[in-house]
């Protein structure tokens, strides 16, 4: 059984150094002998020019090191990595993966005593993330989207640490896709529609929508650097309307427009996206008024 873990990287030299050290450690606590799997570790550089390229060469000959040309963006590196895993690895599994993660020494462990008993998992299986700053805290355990409401949310309340949770959507980190999405049912990320921001959320909605179901085993467990998650944050409001415009942001307005009417129903489906961007203009203008005070 082979289980490809895909990771995008792009001109973050250090960051992608820690990623990887913590990657590395983590497989080498797992007995992959006894497991019968294969880890292989695909990187596909995105046309750094910090180094990173060469860095890897040295220090991690082992990993399947793909280059870009600095347009692939997210999606266009997850389908790079995938299809070179499923073509040359003979991949069963894609692991999709971020170089800000650190993970339990026991990760592969429970994912190679998972994969050994489910095997063929035949749905889409996320990981229980939490916030790497405040380790008991939980960033996404997957999502759900109303296309009706358009009301898509991340699920972080919850008290469970084991067992299976059944939800709509998982962010591109710590996603496990059997290879039978891309090969047999030909679903892919949408690299020309989303390159950079809801590419994960479309890919596994697209799933469901194609009777694939999407879970989270709630054992998996990783530890995600938030702070370092592209342009998230509410800006000043000088900011605000360059957000609404830019690919590295994610609340583009080109973008959140596709996926709505392409997931939801229109018009209702509005309704969460109109308040989606309420919120954020509350939080920036709430943001800017105390920025003017504390000067």
């Amino acid at each position: 059984m082979v289980v490809s873990i895909v990771i995008p990287i792009y001109n973050r030299l250090e960051v992608t150094k820690q990623g990887l050290i913590s990657l590395s450690k983590a497989l080498s606590f797992c007995n992959l002998d006894s497991n019968k799997l294969n880890y292989e570790i695909v990187v596909v550089d995105d046309g750094s020019s910090d180094g990173s390229n060469d860095w890897i060469k040295q220090n991690y000959p082992n990993i399947h090191l793909l280059k870009g040309d600095g347009n692939l963006w997210w999606s266009g590196c997850i389908n790079m990595g995938s299809k070179y895993a499923i073509n040359k690895l003979c991949t069963d599994y894609i692991l999709l993966w971020n170089d800000d993660l650190f993970l339990d020494n026991n990760y592969f462990t429970i994912l190679s005593a998972f994969l050994n008993q489910a095997h063929p998992v035949n749905y889409i299986c996320g990981s229980r993330i939490h916030f790497e700053s405040d380790k008991k805290k939980v960033w996404s355990v997957g999502g759900f989207f109303s296309k009706w409401t358009g009301e898509k949310y991340t699920i972080r309340n919850i008290e469970k640490t084991k067992g299976i949770l059944e939800c709509q959507w998982q962010p591109g980190m710590g996603t496990l896709v059997p290879s039978f999405v891309m090969v047999e049912k030909n679903i892919w990320w949408d690299e020309k529609r989303y390159p950079q921001y809801y590419g994960d959320s479309d890919f596994t909605l697209k799933c469901i929508e194609n009777g694939i179901q999407v879970k989270t085993n709630l054992e998996l467990l990783i530890f995600n650097r938030t702070e370092l998650t592209g342009d998230t944050k509410n800006p000043s409001l000088d900011k605000f309307w360059d957000s609404l415009f830019s690919i590295r942001s994610f609340y583009e307005l080109k973008r959140n427009f596709m996926f709505y009417t392409q997931h939801g129903v229109v018009p209702f489906v509005f309704y969460g996206m109109i308040k989606k961007y309420i919120y954020y203009f509350g939080k920036s203008l709430k943001l800017n008024i105390k920025l003017l005070i504390n000067s």
